[in-house]
């Protein structure tokens, strides 16, 4: 009997790790069709699958959609939603696994604001761990003056966002339901890239030779875009699904550091699939992230 709820709590860390490898796997899927649609169009039609799917599922289960706080539900959703944004907008320019590392600061950021704006107290090793996780993100994203570009520091704008949402779903949404959440976080999402694509369709578009993946407007998407779209929709909502079930079934801090194998998925497929291949600095530095990531969450739990 004494078995059963470690054997829960190692399938959880499975359901975990299965989930976080798919997205690495997904997101690396982007690279095949960002020549031919832009990052806004392929979330509003990602997103929109995935809110459609989600929505017959809750019919089926009987699920309420509508929040108990409208207001907060909404922040939090455009605060995760503008920290995904900016990190699909640069995995195009930069190889995936530099831009999923920043992104993955994300706990630092939890602790720091966490630190500003609650007067959280927080002891050595906690500090110790933001100042690790600051040297692993420079090890992997490398700026320098002679070739700094804003997309260097997008996706570290991108975790800051992405920790503002973690923030206000444990402070303010905790007894929201899970399915609640992903509803209108998937469906922020979609507004957000229908508002993009129209914008670079009919307010500012670009010239033909100034169009990328992160400036390109509305197009009528060919059958291999929206074949591939749909894929990562399907795999977006098999992730929700096992990280739901994973997370009723063990504890949440525990469960946060099996979150960190989508850097080595992300990174594996992004040299198995493009041939991205991470130099010895940048595998250094995201496993300083890894660390801190791992040591934040553990002292994190026992404070």
């Amino acid at each position: 009997m004494r078995a059963q709820p470690q054997n829960k709590t190692l399938l959880a860390a499975g359901l975990v790790v299965l989930a976080m490898s798919s997205i690495g796997f997904s997101d690396n899927l982007v690279y095949f069709i960002s020549d031919d649609i832009g990052v806004w169009q392929m979330h509003a039609i990602r997103n929109v699958i995935s809110c459609v799917l989600l929505a017959l599922i809750g019919v089926y289960l009987k699920w309420d959609f509508v929040p108990k706080k409208k207001i907060w539900v909404l922040l939090r959703s455009l605060f995760i939603t503008s920290g995904a944004m900016l990190y699909f907008a640069v995995i195009a320019y930069m190889p995936i696994a530099q831009a999923g590392a920043a992104l993955f600061a994300a706990p630092i950021f939890v602790l720091i604001f966490s630190v500003l704006l609650f007067k959280e107290r927080i002891g050595l090793w906690r500090i110790g761990a933001i100042f690790l996780g600051f040297i692993g993100v420079l090890l992997v994203l490398k700026p320098s003056a002679s070739d700094f570009s804003i997309l260097s520091v997008l996706p570290l704008i991108g975790a800051a966002f992405y920790a503002l949402g973690l923030i206000v779903t444990r402070v303010k949404c905790s007894d929201e339901a899970a399915g609640v959440l992903a509803f209108w976080f998937l469906a922020t999402m979609a507004i957000y890239g229908m508002i993009g694509a129209s914008y670079f369709f009919w307010i500012s578009p670009p010239a033909e030779a100034d169009i990328t993946f992160a400036t390109r407007g509305w197009i009528w998407p060919s059958a291999y875009a929206t074949g591939i779209i749909t894929l990562m929709a399907a795999i977006a909502m098999g992730v929700m699904t096992a990280q739901a079930k994973a997370y009723q079934m063990a504890d949440a801090s525990y469960l946060a550091v099996y979150e960190y194998s989508f850097l080595i998925s992300v990174g594996f497929f992004g040299w198995v699939m493009w041939g991205q291949a991470m130099d010895w600095l940048s595998i250094i530095g995201m496993g300083a992230i890894i660390v801190s990531g791992a040591l934040i969450a553990i002292r994190s739990k026992d404070a």
